[in-house]
C-alpha cells in the first residue's frame, strides 16, 4: 500500500476528526480553528484580569504596535529612531490596517478582526493543500498540529503569520495544480509579509524548475517571476520615500541584527548553559533548534512523498532564522516553516499523535501566558 493511501485511511484518528460525510469538509478546519482561538482566548483573558489589562492590548502586543504605527504614519514621517525601527517591518499587515484605520474604524479591533480572519482562513487553505496530497485524515491531523504548535497563539495575535500559513497554503496549492500565475501572485503577497516570506519565491523557483525538467512546461517559469514583486515592490516604496532601496536591511541592522550573521546560535546556546532556564527566551531557541533537527530525523527516513516545494520551503525558513543573529529558531520560525509541522501530523499515528499534540498545545498555552509578561517576547 501506498503511503498516500495509508494517510488517507479513516479508520485513522477518528477521535480527533469525525468523518467528512456526515459534514462538510470545511468544518473541520473551521472547528480546529475555533478551539485553537478558545483556548489562547481564554489563556489571554485570565492573564488580562491578573495584569489588569484588557484581551485586546494582548491581541495587539509587541510588534503589533509598530504594524498599528506604520498603518497609521507610513515609514517616513517619524522621528529618526522611530522611523528606522518601522522601516524594519514588511508592509502587508499595516497595509491592510491602514484603510480601515484611517476611515475611523477603531485602532485595536481593526487588526484583530483582519487577523482573525485571515487565521481562519488559512485553516481552510492548509487542510485543503494538505487533503489534496494526503487525505481528509492526514489534512485534520496537520490543521491539529499546526494550529496547537507551541507558536500558535501568533494565529490570534495581530501578526503576520496569518497572512503568511493562509497565502503561503494558497500559493504551495496552486503550484501543486501546476497554476502558474496564480501561485506565483499567492506568493508575492507572502514576500510582502515578512523577510522570511521569501520561501515562497524559492519554492516558486523549485516548482518550476521540476515543472521544465519533466514536462518542458516553461510557462512554469511565471510563478517564479511574479513571486519577488512583493519584496521588490517594499524595497521600492522605501526608496521612493526614504531614499534608500535598502532601508530595511539599514533598519535591521541599527536596531535589531546588528551581531554577525550566524552568531546566534553559539550565543543562545552559551546563555542557556550559564543562566540555564532563567532565560526563556534563550530556551525556546534552543528548544527550537532541537525540535528542528528532531523533526527532520523523524521526517526524512519515512519517504511521505511530500512536493518538493513544501521541503524547499520549510528547510530554506530553518535556514534562515539560523543566518539570523536573533531569530535562530524560534517557535513563530518553526510555524513559518508550516509545511514541516504539516508533513510531521501528517506522519504521526495513533496515540503517539496524541501525545506530541497534547505536549505541542500545552507549550502553546504556557507561550501564550509568557508572552504577555515583559521578560519573554514572542
Amino acid at each position: 500500500m501506498s503511503a498516500r493511501a495509508t494517510y488517507q485511511s479513516p479508520a485513522r484518528a477518528r477521535h480527533l476528526a469525525p468523518s467528512s460525510r456526515s459534514r462538510p469538509s470545511y468544518l473541520t478546519p473551521i472547528l480546529i480553528w475555533a478551539l485553537s482561538t478558545l483556548v489562547v482566548t481564554l489563556v489571554w483573558l485570565i492573564t488580562a484580569h491578573l495584569k489588569h489589562t484588557t484581551l485586546l492590548h494582548l491581541m495587539n502586543n509587541w510588534d503589533a504596535g509598530w504594524y498599528r504605527s506604520i498603518a497609521r504614519f507610513g515609514y517616513s514621517p517619524l522621528p529618526q529612531f522611530r522611523k528606522s525601527v518601522n522601516d524594519g517591518f514588511f508592509p502587508l499587515v499595516p497595509l491592510l490596517e491602514a484603510g480601515p484605520i484611517h476611515l475611523g474604524l477603531p485602532l485595536f479591533w481593526v487588526p484583530t478582526v483582519e487577523m482573525h480572519l485571515a487565521s481562519l482562513g488559512a485553516a481552510v487553505a492548509l487542510w485543503y493543500l494538505v487533503r489534496e496530497r494526503y487525505g481528509d485524515v492526514g489534512a485534520t491531523r496537520a490543521t491539529w498540529l499546526v494550529y496547537f504548535s507551541p507558536a500558535g497563539y501568533v494565529l490570534s495575535m495581530s501578526y503576520s503569520e496569518p497572512l503568511i500559513l493562509l497565502f503561503g497554503s494558497l500559493s504551495l496549492l496552486a503550484l501543486q495544480r501546476r497554476q502558474w500565475v496564480r501561485g506565483g501572485l499567492f506568493a508575492a503577497l507572502v514576500t510582502a509579509c515578512d523577510p522570511v516570506g521569501i520561501v515562497a519565491a524559492v519554492a516558486c523557483a523549485w516548482a518550476a524548475w521540476e515543472a521544465i525538467r519533466d514536462r518542458r512546461e516553461w510557462r512554469a517559469l511565471l510563478a517564479p517571476l511574479l513571486a519577488p514583486l512583493g519584496v521588490l515592490a517594499f524595497f521600492t516604496y522605501l526608496y521612493v520615500t526614504v531614499g534608500s532601496f535598502f532601508a530595511y536591511y539599514h533598519a535591521q541592522r541599527l536596531t535589531f541584527q546588528h551581531e554577525p550573521y550566524f552568531s546566534g546560535i553559539s550565543r543562545v546556546i552559551e546563555i542557556v548553559a550559564h543562566h540555564g532556564a532563567s532565560n526563556l527566551v534563550a530556551v525556546t531557541k534552543v528548544g527550537g533548534m532541537v525540535v528542528a533537527v528532531a523533526l527532520l530525523v523523524f521526517l526524512v527516513p519515512r519517504r511521505l512523498g511530500a512536493p518538493g516545494t513544501w521541503w524547499t520551503w520549510s528547510l530554506m525558513a530553518l535556514f534562515l532564522g539560523l543566518l539570523s543573529p536573533i531569530v535562530v529558531i524560534t517557535p513563530r520560525l518553526l510555524l513559518r516553516a508550516f509545511p514541516l509541522l504539516a508533513l510531521t501530523g501528517v506522519a504521526l499515528k495513533g496515540r503517539l499523535f496524541t501525545v506530541i499534540l497534547v505536549a505541542s498545545g500545552t507549550c502553546m498555552v504556557f507561550l501564550a501566558y509568557a508572552t504577555s509578561w515583559p521578560r519573554y517576547f514572542p
